[in-house]
């Protein structure tokens, strides 16, 4: 065989490795199309013959359920006449053109298994015991509908087949069974019977839970017992499924079998396999025929298209040898304008791919100053690329034959035993080296070379080669030592830079003190706000309750003392509110005069009870010295009204009258004597005054003991509006009221 090959050639061995193989391949797909067309042609007729048995059962399920509704509705009926058996048994009458299809008759059961009606009426059947029945004892448990097994017993000593039915009450109290009897046997004029005579199921048979047939094909069989044939035995143990058997004549058979849902009854169909095959011979022959003609037609081919890629093949494998012996400069030319002139086309490329590969490889490790070398242990032989001689600026010629001992000479002697050591741990330990050494030049300068290598060991684990790569680094150090040094002295920067930061950082922060403070005020009015504002409200509320079941009593001495306490209650809860407000940031500077005062009223005496407005007339255009000022008078005179006055009201007038800005307060609390206050220069009058004599302009208070105070105060715009910056603007339509 083997001198066949040399003397035949690619062609003799493109016959015997392709084309014979193909055939071959060819023809035992086309065993295989023909076994699994017979395997799914199989599957396909046991797949029909169990469905049809399936909708054969579910049909028969939907008869039962006929019969489950005539009996159920009866059932609803005669449980209306609980406890009076002549209107039950008059009802069971009644009711014989719907049940007439029970061919044996319809009779009641009582809870205890006794017959009490039976229809028609058969005065022996009356009290006998049914509770040895299987069916009564699932009904008295389940409270379903039952299917029994073939009984005896039965109207005229006859086997029957019992459809029972519970009979309950409104509270779902079993209080009867309801009972149909079909005749076994009877396949004329029983409905049952008629009914499964019309599905036309052919060579099937239903058995009961005892293994029992209910209906067969062949008449002769009803209620015989097969409950000793193995495919009965697997209908009685409720099971589903095929089996291929042998008939009684020795015809291998198809047998299916379901169960029957709603009853312990299963279904059995068979068919002779013969007769489900002849269906698919036919078509079975022909797609034999077409196999084998396929078989043989590709056979063919190949062997056509064999002989036509001969010759541009040879042309590449001759390529392909000249491009592993190093010629990638090599073409070939392949004319057959189909996919092997591509081939070549694509072989020209990678020859041309791979020259430009290797030039930019070595291009690559001259930038980089890498050389690769390879090192044959057993036989102590080095191989060095060319960038480890001009690396070394040395020749082939002068470094001799390769080896370790050769390359070693030209490490510098004080690392010449490291290097030797990192090797050797290499092998032994099964790892990667890497070290950083010194090599001599011929001029007898020294260069730094980074070295690393990987270990080859065969299967026996003994070490065979060493691969590894020699990169000159002296260059990258020198590098490094200058950012080093560059490093130091951005330390130094550093540390320059951050002691004046430091000292900037002293200069803010006093800034950042005075946010810290604001931001603290703020936390604390929060605070104030929350709880103990809060805890004064709810003692107003205590002390009214408290002064209320005082009076209730009648303790004059306790409603004073109470009401003192409430009163003192109610003046802290108003100082709280306005210690709070004062303590959160204003917006005057921000939003102007008018919007600040009207959060002040909102704040403070709005909260506090006091009924307060804000009125401004037409425009007033006022300078932000003004502002600031006027907005200290009002604060004084409404904190005033708010301590002192106890007033109930308090009203803000601004208004601008021939070049002059009027600012008025007026509460309606108790008043006080202005003359006696001016000697005590008390409730911060002295205050309001020397505010608006530094505006140019004067104060009048005016107040009576129990008719309120008015606080005024007038001043002129026309020096302080050549001198200050525009003017805030406020239309007459801000006011607050």
């Amino acid at each position: 065989m083997s001198a066949l090959f040399r003397k035949g050639g690619i062609r003799v061995k493109l016959i015997f490795l392709v084309f014979l193989p193909t055939v071959l391949v060819l023809f035992g797909v086309a065993v295989y199309a023909y076994l699994a067309y017979q395997q799914l042609t199989q599957d396909l007729l046991i797949e029909q013959h169990t469905e049809k048995n399936f909708y054969y059962t579910q049909q028969i399920a939907d008869y039962i359920d006929y019969y489950n509704e005539l009996l159920v509705a009866e059932a609803r009926i005669l449980a209306d006449y609980q406890g009076d058996l002549a209107a039950q048994q008059t009802e069971l009458k009644n009711a014989g053109g719907r049940l007439f299809v029970f061919d044996s008759g319809v009779l009641v059961l009582d809870v205890s298994g006794t017959v009490i009606i039976i229809e028609p009426e058969r005065p022996d059947f009356i009290g006998d015991d049914w509770s040895d029945r299987p069916f009564y004892a699932r009904i008295r448990q389940n409270s379903r509908l039952e299917f029994s097994n073939i009984l005896p017993g039965g109207p005229e000593g006859v086997e029957i087949i019992a459809v029972a039915v519970p009979i309950t009450n409104d509270n779902d109290e079993l209080i009867g069974i309801l009972v149909g009897m079909f005749r076994e046997g009877e396949t004329v004029y029983s409905d049952l019977y008629g009914e499964m005579n019309k599905l036309r199921m052919g060579k099937a048979y239903i058995v009961d839970g005892n293994g029992r047939i209910i209906y067969h094909f062949d008449p002769d069989y009803l209620g015989a017992s097969l409950s000793d044939q193995a495919i009965v035995q697997q209908v009685v143990a409720g099971q589903r499924g095929y089996l291929r058997t042998s008939d009684m004549d020795e015809q291998e058979i198809l047998v299916s079998i379901n169960p029957i849902p709603g009853t312990d009854w299963g279904l059995v169909t068979q068919q002779t396999w013969q007769t489900l095959t002849n269906l698919t011979s036919s078509n079975t022959r022909q797609l034999l025929g077409l196999l084998v003609i396929g078989t043989v037609l590709s056979g063919g081919l190949m062997y056509v298209l064999i002989n036509r890629f001969l010759k541009p093949i040879r042309e590449l494998t001759r390529g392909a040898q000249l491009i592993a012996g190093g010629d990638f400069g090599h073409t070939i030319t392949a004319p057959t304008n189909d996919e092997i002139e591509d081939l070549a086309n694509q072989f020209n490329r990678m020859s041309l791919t791979l020259q430009q590969s290797q030039e930019r490889l070595l291009e690559a490790h001259r930038i980089a100053r890498l050389g690769h070398w390879v090192r044959d242990i057993q036989k102590n032989e080095v191989w060095w690329s060319d960038e480890i001689y001009r690396m070394t600026d040395r020749t082939r010629q002068e470094w001799g034959s390769g080896s370790l001992e050769a390359f070693l000479d030209i490490v510098h002697p004080d690392d010449r035993n490291n290097v030797s050591q990192a090797i050797q741990a290499a092998i032994s330990e099964h790892k990667p080296y890497s070290i950083d050494h010194r090599i001599i030049l011929p001029d007898g300068t020294e260069s730094l070379v980074h070295e690393q290598g990987e270990v080859t060991y065969n299967e026996s684990g003994e070490a065979i080669r060493i691969t590894g790569t020699v990169q000159d680094i002296t260059e990258r150090k020198q590098i490094e030592a200058e950012l080093e040094q560059h490093r130091y002295q951005l330390e130094n920067l550093v540390a320059e830079r951050t002691t004046e930061l430091m000292e900037t950082q002293d200069a803010l922060r006093q800034s950042e003190m005075e946010k810290v403070i604001t931001t603290e005020r703020n936390r604390l009015a929060r605070e104030l706000h929350d709880s103990v504002t809060q805890s004064l409200y709810s003692l107003t509320l205590f002390s009214h309750a408290a002064r209320r079941m005082a009076e209730d009593i009648g303790d004059d001495r306790l409603v004073r003392q109470i009401g003192q306490i409430g009163a003192t209650a109610i003046k802290t809860l108003k100082e709280m509110r306005l210690l709070v407000y004062e303590m959160r940031p204003h917006l005057l500077k921000k939003e102007g005069l008018i919007r600040a005062l009207r959060q002040r009223l909102e704040a403070v005496e709005g909260r506090s009870g006091v009924e307060a407005r804000l009125v401004v007339d037409e425009l007033v255009m006022l300078p932000r010295s003004v502002e600031q000022e006027l907005y200290r008078i009002t604060n004084e005179a409404l904190n005033n009204a708010l301590k002192h006055a106890a007033a109930t009201s308090v009203a803000v007038y601004i208004r601008q009258i021939d070049g002059r800005v009027e600012l008025e307060v007026v509460d309606d609390g108790i008043g006080f004597e202005p003359e006696a206050m001016r000697d005590r220069g008390g409730m911060g009058l002295v205050s309001i005054r020397e505010r608006a004599e530094q505006l140019g302009g004067e104060a009048t208070i005016r107040s009576a003991p129990g008719e309120g105070t008015s606080v005024k105060v007038a001043i002129s715009l026309e020096k302080e509006q050549a001198e200050s910056p525009p003017p805030a603007v406020f239309r007459e339509d801000d006011s607050y009221e």
